[in-house]
């Protein structure tokens, strides 16, 4: 694992940093497989709190009306998860009667926090696994890959083989940390921060912004529907007394205090908390961005 010093990256002419020296296939596969979903690399839980799962919630919540929106009706259907991790959202829309199908490395998460998805999650190199429904010529009308273009080696291989599976009219979800962005370039030349906190290697392996996956998916055969971000837990750290990455022991009420606002948000309004988002991702604030695409 490269130091956060040593880190060097590559800009790609979508705009978005690659790390420079990535991993083979088989050391990344190993890595997750053996490692992220067994430690604290991935930040999983083994028991949620009640408002974490509310969270949890609330952000599928979000993209089913997105969903429901896009198609203008509110009918079960198809919804492949690349990257499934522990099941949360399979669950969610498996709940609302859609047929549900999950890829992941390790199904170690699903079993801990939605064992009834088990059935339903192929375990295995993902880049593989999609290669085998493009065989089978599988369809689907949302594919959601969530956390997850973060994190493997070659992006542009995974969205054109993505863009084979989406059904004719259909959507496919992404969700990206929002990274380099103008505020966290801000908060480091003002130095209310000392570090590049967002850089994780080996975990993130890009980079990306909002402009720069709307230009790598519009070249790749996608067309931008919608754009949201999340709750801006990073505007904590202008204010010292609640700096979370200068003091890490502030973290937890951090957020605690993010997940506490996003539900109250959600509460009074799902349509008009996508209405806050969507202007928050205009702004670039967001810790994480989720981006709703069509086939163009």
């Amino acid at each position: 694992m490269d130091s956060l010093e040593t880190t060097s990256f590559l800009k790609n002419k979508y705009g978005y940093l690659e790390v420079a020296d990535k991993p083979s296939p088989e050391e990344l596969a190993k890595y997750y497989a053996d490692i992220y979903f067994q430690t604290s690399q991935g930040a999983y839980e083994a028991v949620y709190s009640e408002q974490e799962l509310t969270f949890f919630d609330n952000s599928n919540h979000i993209k089913s009306e997105v969903v429901t929106r896009f198609f203008n009706e509110d009918l079960s259907r198809k919804l492949l998860d690349v990257g499934c991790g522990e099941g949360f959202t399979m669950d969610y829309f498996f709940r609302k009667g859609w047929s549900v199908t999950g890829i992941d490395y390790s199904i170690d998460g699903v079993q801990r926090q939605n064992q009834n998805m088990e059935p339903f999650v192929l375990q295995g190199d993902i880049y593989l696994q999609i290669d085998e429904l493009i065989h089978k010529n599988e369809q689907y009308d949302v594919i959601c890959i969530l956390n997850v273009l973060e994190h493997v080696i070659d992006p542009i291989l995974i969205l054109k083989q993505l863009r084979e599976l989406v059904a004719p009219g259909g959507l496919l979800i992404i969700l990206v940390p929002n990274d380099f962005s103008s505020l966290q370039e801000n908060l480091l030349s003002d130095k209310k921060i000392s570090r590049q906190f967002w850089v994780k290697t080996p975990d993130h392996l890009n980079y990306f912004s909002k402009d720069s996956l709307v230009a790598l998916c519009e070249d790749h055969g996608f067309r931008l529907h919608k754009c949201l971000s999340d709750f801006p837990i990073d505007y904590f750290l202008a204010n010292p007394d609640s700096n979370y990455i200068e003091d890490g022991t502030k973290g937890k009420n951090c957020h605690q205090a993010r997940m506490w606002l996003d539900n109250l948000h959600c509460s009074v309004s799902i349509p008009k908390t996508i209405e806050l988002y969507e202007a928050f991702a205009n702004l670039g604030s967001g810790r994480q961005l989720t981006a709703y695409f069509t086939k163009s």
